[in-house]
C-alpha cells in the first residue's frame, strides 16, 4: 500500500479506510500480528490522513470466509450454522454456549437461552 498513499495525498483525501482481517492477524492461535495495522498507521500520520479500520473478523456478509484457518479446522469449538436439513454452511454459529474454559457445542435450534446479566431470556421454538 506504500506506493498508494501519495496518490491519495495528491487527491487531497484526507480519511481512508483500510480492511484488517482476522486471518492475517492470527495466523495461529494467541500469536498475534499487528505489523500490517501498524504501517497503515505509520503510513496514515505520515500523510497527515484520518484512518478507519474496517475489521473482517468472524463475519462479513454473513459468511466467515476470514476466520483464520486454524478456526476453520477446529469444528468442535467453533460450530458452523446449520440448514433446516442438518448440512453445515460456511457460517460459524452464533448459537454456542461455553461448556468449559475454551470449548464451546452447539446449542439445540429448538432452545436458545441468552443471558443478559440478572435477566434471562429464553426462547423455545415447536
Amino acid at each position: 500500500m506504500a506506493s498508494v498513499w501519495p496518490k491519495l495525498a495528491e487527491m487531497h483525501f484526507n480519511a481512508v479506510l483500510v480492511p484488517v482481517y482476522w486471518e492475517l492477524v492470527e495466523r495461529e492461535e494467541g500469536r498475534f500480528d499487528f505489523s500490517s495495522v501498524d504501517s497503515s498507521i505509520a503510513d496514515a500520520r505520515r500523510y497527515d490522513m484520518r484512518l478507519v479500520l474496517l475489521w473482517f473478523g468472524r463475519w462479513k456478509n454473513s459468511m466467515s470466509s476470514y476466520v483464520p484457518a486454524w478456526v476453520k479446522r477446529t469444528v468442535d469449538r467453533f460450530p458452523r450454522a446449520q440448514q433446516s436439513d442438518g448440512k453445515p454452511l460456511e457460517i460459524l454459529s452464533a448459537a454456542t454456549t461455553r461448556i468449559k474454559a475454551g470449548s464451546c457445542a452447539s446449542r439445540p435450534a429448538s432452545s436458545l437461552s441468552v443471558d443478559f446479566g440478572s435477566t434471562a431470556i429464553t426462547e423455545a421454538t415447536q
